[in-house]
């Protein structure tokens, strides 16, 4: 009886709902402080903290997502944000956008590669087609 009131109670216990918690979400009263055209980027990052990304354009973005997993299945998006901020060239915030759940799209990952031209040759070979050609 005993073994069973322990299977019972943890068979109970794994379906209860976890939620993982990822990224950096900017408060609604935090967001009020950011002012377009005057806030600096030292301003935001004290305001809200190092962004998650940094564009190789110099973008900001801060992503923040909840998912939502019930024992071992797959884990369940339930929210989603992603903040984006453009800044001048005075570091200043020019242009703040905000990404949510709905604008979630899903990109399919392809596993094709792309064939080499040496795919199927041999070393051999591919060593005496290049023999004539030093000094070209």
């Amino acid at each position: 009886m005993r073994i069973l009131a322990i299977f019972i109670a943890l068979t109970l216990t794994s379906c209860v709902k976890n939620y993982e918690t990822h990224g950096n979400k900017i408060k609604a009263n935090d967001k009020a402080e950011i002012v377009i055209g005057t806030t600096s980027k030292a301003q935001l990052q004290n305001i809200a903290g190092s962004p998650s990304i940094i564009s190789a354009t110099g973008r900001w973005y801060y992503v923040h997502s909840r998912r939502q997993r019930v024992a071992f299945f797959k884990p369940d998006l339930v929210e989603r944000e992603i903040i984006k901020f453009s800044f001048d060239t005075d570091d200043k915030i020019t242009q703040m956008e905000s990404y949510g759940i709905d604008d979630v799209v899903d990109v399919a990952y392809v596993r094709d590669t792309t064939p080499e031209a040496t795919e199927n040759i041999s070393i051999l070979r591919q060593l005496l087609r290049n023999a004539g050609r030093f000094g070209e």
